[in-house]
């Protein structure tokens, strides 16, 4: 594990940076270390001053009375039981409270699925591991430590007796007491490290029985992640082998598309050249068929007129010369309507003037109506020639006539 990492303080329970956890624990100031006067105690590093003018053993301080060591060594109550101090009973409970969280810590990490993650968890269990046998080895330091403060109170209790005389039996009593209830004090200390040492054993099996399964897990992590790579592998070259495949048929496929878009640039230019005579041809046709309409249309006019002239030829000398009143009969008049909705024929009368020496004109038929009245009416103008006598004439000119309609079906009427 990296030196660099952060990591909380079990002691003073802050979070470092940028230093080991054993270089923090020699100089945290609530790490518990042992009494320089070998009286048994752990005392955090702050409070030893304190504790080193209470100390027992401190020989500048046996004058003092032993009611006052009270405050940090554990007691009888009169009925023989034991009663520890706070102090050393929240330090039993805050290394529980510890392992409880460490062994919860590296559970919820074993859930964890990435190979990182159980590296590092892997590390912390073993960094645990290692802060657990140390903490073994300063319970085994405090047993010896106990053991000769014990030997050097029964050699101190031995002295005391061959010392003091009778007439200091009071005296001696309540100073042999307070030793006896020092040693059931120092006895019930060494129950609570054999039970903080059979707990931190049951921790340190529990934490080897993780490791194992963790690294039965890791393995057969490694099996499925082998399996799964064979068969990705197996998978990638089918896939490779299939995108081979498909990028040969796209290749002809373009050499295919190249080929039909070369032929259809051809048979679209073709097109374009057929689409061009085509619209010439269009456009001549057209032309024509304005050309050949217009001379549908004089052909029947000239048709009409001449069907009439030669109607009139015979009454033409007569008529030609007539002043002042025209006879003009329309024969057919039904075909006449049916070719002038076709083609807007006009039907021309002969012409005549309106008096001697008067204006020439000539009556024209539309038996289609003209303009806004196609379709609607039939229509006769006066049209107004130029003629011989125009000269002596007034214009414009004013000419009133009246205009009589038979019936020729029916000559009785």
């Amino acid at each position: 594990m990296s030196n660099n990492r952060s990591f909380p303080c079990y002691f003073c329970n802050q979070t470092i940076k940028n230093e080991t956890q054993v270089g923090h624990a020699a100089v945290c100031s609530k790490v518990l270390i042992p009494c320089t006067f070998k009286c048994g105690a752990y005392i955090q590093r702050s409070n030893m001053p304190k504790h080193s003018l209470e100390c027992v053993n401190n020989t500048n301080n046996l004058k003092r009375p032993v009611q006052k060591q009270a405050n940090t060594v554990n007691t009888l109550d009169r009925n023989g039981i034991y009663t520890s101090t706070p102090k050393t009973q929240d330090e039993v409970n805050v290394r529980k409270r510890y392992s409880d969280h460490e062994a919860s810590l590296a559970f919820k990490q074993l859930q964890n699925g990435s190979n990182d993650n159980s590296r590092r968890s892997l590390d912390e269990i073993k960094t645990s591991l290692y802060q657990h046998s140390l903490a073994l080895q300063k319970i085994n330091y405090t047993q010896t430590i106990i053991s000769e403060w014990k030997k050097n109170i029964d050699l101190q209790i031995s002295q005391i007796k061959s010392t003091f005389k009778p007439s200091t039996n009071n005296e001696y009593e309540k100073q042999f007491k307070a030793i006896q209830e020092k040693l059931l004090q120092v006895d019930h200390f060494k129950m609570d490290l054999n039970i903080l040492k059979e707990s931190v054993y049951k921790e340190n099996t529990h934490f080897k029985k993780t490791e194992m399964d963790f690294a039965r897990n890791i393995q057969d992590l490694s099996n499925v992640l082998k399996d799964n790579n064979n068969s990705m592998a197996h998978m990638w070259n089918d896939n490779i082998n299939m995108l081979n495949k498909v990028n040969l048929d796209i290749d002809n496929t373009r050499l295919a598309l190249d080929e039909q878009k070369a032929k259809t640039a051809s048979l679209v230019f073709d097109l374009r050249a057929v689409n061009q005579i085509a619209s010439e041809a269009a456009e001549k046709i057209e032309i024509q068929e304005r050309e050949m309409t217009s001379l549908i249309q004089e052909v029947n006019q000239v048709k009409l007129d001449i069907e009439i002239l030669e109607g009139l030829v015979s009454s033409y000398d007569s008529n030609s010369g007539c002043c002042k009143r025209l006879l003009w009969r329309i024969t057919e008049v039904e075909s006449k309507l049916a070719r002038a909705k076709e083609n807007d024929i006009v039907l021309r009368s002969p012409v005549f003037y309106t008096h001697q020496y008067g204006y020439k004109i000539r009556v024209l038929l539309y038996l289609n109506g003209l303009n806004k009245w196609k379709d609607r009416y039939a229509l006769a103008c006066l049209h107004v020639l130029k003629g011989e006598y125009d000269m002596l004439l007034p214009w414009p000119c004013s000419i009133e006539g009246t205009v009589t309609l038979r019936d020729l079906s029916n000559i009785s009427q």
